[in-house]
């Protein structure tokens, strides 16, 4: 193997590995936050019943590397999952129609 296609290997071994690493660190600290996700999105009137049945649909009682691993596969799958604020729309739609945006106004700067 040549010496640039070992460089170019270990550099792309060493993003993902910073990719999984920083992606981590942010989950981590996501989770380390105060306040309860479910709550949030109740909000402060909710029972601890409904909260607590949010919590179970959600996953979001189960470990912190059970989680993570679904992220990824979430990810890896291409599906970002579901907003929490506007409920029944996945972050995939949401996302899209803003890169559209974003591509047409590109498109448009490198043309003119």
């Amino acid at each position: 193997m040549s010496k640039s296609l070992s460089i170019v290997f270990s550099r792309l071994g060493s993003l993902l590995v910073t990719l999984v690493v920083m992606s981590f660190i942010i989950f981590l600290l996501v989770e380390i936050m105060p306040g309860d996700v479910a709550q949030m999105i109740l909000g402060q009137s909710a029972t601890k019943e409904s909260v607590q049945a949010l919590r179970e649909a959600k996953g979001l009682d189960d470990p912190l590397l059970v989680r993570y691993g679904r992220w990824v596969g979430g990810l890896a799958r291409g599906d970002l999952g579901e907003s929490l604020y506007m409920k029944g729309v996945t972050i995939n739609s949401i996302l899209w129609r803003r890169v559209a945006n974003s591509l047409l106004l590109a498109l448009t700067a490198f043309i003119f």
